[in-house]
């Protein structure tokens, strides 16, 4: 068969680089993240969590930008883990505060993502050099 794209076209593709510097960065976060039992999609859950004490799923999604169902299915991964508890069930969404273990939890864990932070932010600006190269 012809070949209908190069190899140097897709390279060039903003969309093909942001998804494959964002699937390195979630690989990077979960690979340091593994030991703790919780991944890079639940810290933001248990982190906002905290800082509201209680939050009910609807602003979850809304403050990180996801579809319900995601918080949904992340948060009852989190329940079965005893590290959220609901408070309260609604229509518009379960209100969620952290449990003892929950709260001991993130405090073990915020070293490691921050520390991932840190070299996802190195990633980062190799990626915005591809970015700037591609964009001219």
């Amino acid at each position: 068969m012809k070949k209908l794209i190069k190899v140097n076209e897709l390279q060039q593709c903003p969309c093909f680089n942001l998804r494959t510097m964002a699937r390195r960065l979630t690989n990077d976060y979960n690979g340091a993240l593994k030991i703790s039992g919780i991944n890079s999609t639940q810290i933001p859950i248990l982190a906002l969590i905290n800082i509201y004490d209680q939050i009910e799923t609807t602003k979850i999604a809304n403050l990180l930008n996801l579809e319900s169902s995601t918080i949904r299915r992340n948060s009852s991964l989190l329940i079965k883990k005893k590290l959220i508890r609901i408070v309260k069930r609604d229509i518009n969404g379960n209100l969620l505060k952290l449990t003892e273990k929950g709260y001991k939890k993130l405090k073990e864990t915020l070293p490691t993502w921050r520390e991932s932070n840190t070299k996802g932010k190195i990633l980062i600006n190799s990626y915005l050099d591809v970015l700037k190269k591609i964009s001219k």
